[in-house]
């Protein structure tokens, strides 16, 4: 097959600034935002002054998800507006600014459970080399098989099952629909799966956090 018939697009650039919106939201706050923010936290002891506050545990948890994802929110109009400055358009159905707001939309809830998800497993470790660890095992497997680099349509059947239960998936297919109007799955589906997630991750998280000392 060729890429147009894959991709719906002649333009790599186009097909691929999703693709790194989804990166952004995943890396910016699984690893690098708030699960080692978490874990520096614990290493030099400032976790224990937090702990001691009048709020609740689910409320640090949401606070560390928040700030990674406001951070990446802003990488997402840098790239957006860098995309633009190369040439790459909004061509898909939506008028601008519902296809802003889609974005942030759904930057907000892959962050947010992301972000839950790196605070989850920080709060379960001991060292900040073991995070890392973790965190590569899983964050290398989301992005690649995301569909944010390559079409998902080339990938064999098996793979295709992996590509199917990837909470970013839906992400990247989101952020593409916004920008190209291209998609795999119904928008409902993509929305509903990246707030299901985030939900999800909280509840999780949430009882995970209550554990730590």
């Amino acid at each position: 097959m060729q890429f147009a018939e894959l991709t719906g697009t002649t333009s790599y650039l186009t097909f691929l600034v999703p693709g790194i919106l989804g990166m952004t939201a995943l890396f910016t706050n699984m690893s690098l935002s708030a699960g080692m923010s978490l874990m520096f936290d614990k290493e030099f002891g400032f976790l224990k002054e937090i702990l001691v506050a009048p709020v609740s545990r689910s409320s640090i948890l949401l606070g560390k998800a928040l700030a990674g994802t406001t951070t990446a929110m802003i990488q997402g109009f840098i790239i957006l507006i860098a995309a633009a400055l190369l040439g790459v358009r909004i061509s898909g159905p939506l008028e601008l600014p519902a296809a802003v707001a889609l974005i942030v939309v759904t930057m907000f809830f892959i962050g947010m459970g992301f972000g839950g998800l790196g605070v989850s497993i920080a709060s379960r470790l001991d060292s900040i080399e073991g995070l890392q660890v973790v965190l590569i095992f899983l964050v290398l497997p989301i992005f690649f098989l995301s569909g944010a680099l390559f079409p998902v349509a080339a990938l064999p059947d098996w793979m295709k099952v992996a590509v199917d239960v990837n909470p970013l998936t839906y992400a990247v297919d989101a952020f593409r629909y916004a920008l190209t109007g291209l998609h795999s799955f119904p928008l409902g589906l993509d929305l509903g799966v990246v707030v299901g997630f985030f939900i999800l991750i909280t509840i999780i998280g949430s009882l995970l956090f209550r554990n730590v000392r």
